[in-house]
């Protein structure tokens, strides 16, 4: 798959990429400012700015190397933070996000999953029924399963559900964001 060939990018972000992005098509190719943004933070991660019109595709030319940095590095703790001017752009890239982070996670160990958290002003402190909680069974504000599109509830526990099926890889409790968010 020569999708980012010469980058050394992890078989399962290429995965992810021709599963989500290209709809199975392994024969899709990222626009030409993608594949130079990620040249370029292949050479130094430290500043890189792209400036494209929306819907040009800027999302996967941060993201692609935010996913393989993440499967790469074997540290715990936080290895990217990304901010975005406004609550509904951010649960839109993050239901993107979800969508490339099930290809990814859908076959690994527990242990090994990329975690992905939201925090903003309105993110409770845990799961429960006092001020700064958000109850169990609540929806997720406009999160939607991966796999289906149906939204994304609460569980006793902390982890967000969707007709039986699990996510405990997606923190959206403070609690939870601090333990265990790499995203």
């Amino acid at each position: 798959r020569g999708l980012l060939e010469g980058y050394e990018y992890d078989d399962e972000v290429v995965g992810a990429v021709v599963e989500e992005l290209f709809s199975g098509d392994e024969t899709g190719r990222l626009y030409r400012h993608q594949s130079e943004m990620i040249e370029a933070v292949d050479r130094d991660s430290n500043a890189n700015i792209l400036t494209v019109p929306t819907a040009a595709g800027k999302t996967e030319a941060f993201l692609l190397p935010v996913l393989n940095d993440c499967l790469q590095e074997d540290r715990e703790g936080t290895k990217a933070i990304v901010v975005y001017p406004m609550k509904t752009l951010a649960v839109d890239q993050l239901n993107r996000l979800l969508r490339y982070l099930h290809v990814i996670n859908r076959s690994k160990d527990h242990s090994d999953r990329i975690t992905v958290g939201i925090w903003d002003g309105d993110t409770a402190r845990t799961v429960g029924d006092r001020d700064r909680e958000i109850e169990s069974g609540s929806y997720v504000r406009g999160l939607e399963c991966p796999q289906t599109g149906q939204k994304l509830t609460i569980g006793e526990d902390g982890a967000v559900e969707a007709e039986g099926r699990r996510y405990p890889w997606v923190q959206v409790t403070r609690d939870r964001v601090q333990e265990r968010a790499d995203i």
